[in-house]
Parts: C-alpha cells; sequence; structure tokens
C-alpha cells in the first residue's frame, strides 16, 4: 500500500492483520473493526498497544461505534466500498463531530477528483492498493493534492492562486482545464 498525505506519496508503515494472525496485538497494526469490538466485548480487560488502528468499513454509521473504544485508537481507516459509495465522507465527519481527534485515514478504490473533498471531511492520508495508484497515477494524485474545495458558486475545485486571480480578473471561463478537475453539480 501507498500513503498519500499532504502531496506526499509513503510507504504504509502499518500492518493489517489478516483473519489467521489475531492472536497477539502489537504496535502498529489496523485490525477489523467488528473483531476489535467483539473481542473487547469477550475480553474487556485486553491490554491494547499504544498505538493501534482499526479499519472501519465506510457504510458504519456512527453511533454504532463505541466512542470509548474509539478514543483509544490512533489511527481509524475508513474503507470505502466503492468510488462512488459517498457514505465514507459522511462516517469521517460524523467522527470528528463526536470527538474523534485520532488520524482519518481513507482507503479502498478513490479517484483522485476525491482528494480535496477527503480532506475537508477531516482524512489525513488516503492508503491507496498498487493497482489503484497505477491505475490514476501519480502525477493525477499529486495535482488533486494542489486543488482545494471551493464555494465557488460554479462547484469547483481550484487551486487556491487561480481563484484569486480568476477572482481579480472577472473571468468566466475555467482556469482548471489543464488541471483535470471535476465539476460538481450542486
Amino acid at each position: 500500500m501507498t500513503i498519500i498525505s499532504g502531496g506526499q506519496f509513503f510507504d504504509d508503515q502499518w500492518r493489517r492483520v489478516g483473519e489467521t494472525s489475531r492472536g497477539d496485538f502489537g504496535d502498529w497494526m489496523i485490525v477489523d473493526w467488528d473483531w476489535l469490538d467483539a473481542a473487547l466485548c469477550a475480553n474487556p480487560a485486553i491490554d491494547l498497544p499504544a498505538i493501534l488502528g482499526a479499519a472501519v468499513p465506510g457504510e458504519y454509521a456512527a453511533d454504532l461505534i463505541d466512542a470509548a473504544l474509539l478514543a483509544r485508537l490512533s489511527l481509524v481507516e475508513i474503507v470505502f466500498a466503492g468510488m462512488s459509495d459517498g457514505r465514507g465522507f459522511s462516517l469521517a465527519q460524523q467522527l470528528r463531530k463526536v470527538g474523534y481527534h485520532g488520524h482519518l485515514r481513507a482507503s479502498g478504490p478513490l479517484i483522485p477528483d476525491q482528494y480535496p473533498l477527503l480532506e475537508e471531511c477531516g482524512f489525513g492520508s488516503v492508503a491507496l492498493a498498487d493497482v489503484d495508484l497505477k491505475r490514476h497515477g501519480e502525477a493525477a494524485w499529486k495535482a488533486a493534492c494542489g486543488l482545494r474545495p471551493t464555494r465557488d458558486p460554479r462547484g469547483m475545485f481550484a487551486p487556491a492562486e487561480n481563484l484569486i486571480a480568476e477572482s481579480a480578473l472577472g473571468s468566466g471561463g475555467s482556469v482548471l482545464a489543464g488541471l483535470g478537475a471535476t465539476k460538481i453539480r450542486r
């Protein structure tokens, strides 16, 4: 997995724990939320590591997530089921509203155009499988990292410097054509 954060690309330092190796906890592990929740219900005295993450399906409702357990996690990875499934965005916003201050990471079949919205919803990074990174390319992801959501009445994503220049010039045309930005209909 490749991690994108702030326009930079990193190797993933977190270890995803598979079904067969969940016996012992260790630092820098991401475990499945359902498994973690069930394990703690069965044995509340489990000693959790200091640096633990959990993968939560994007379709979860925030009210199904135990706030006390959430507070013990360093990372919550929200797994998007598909590129067009926006429930992960909503879940991230809800987790921030209930007070989760840890790191939120998005994963799943995401596309570069979604990066500005991921940041706006509180995500600090995106985990991409190699196939997803190759499909769109690093250049597209880097370009998307430079885009910021705007409250422009045309509903566009734009680099901040282009918005300033456009408003100063009173331009009615799109300055984003060369950036591959997606126009969002509202």
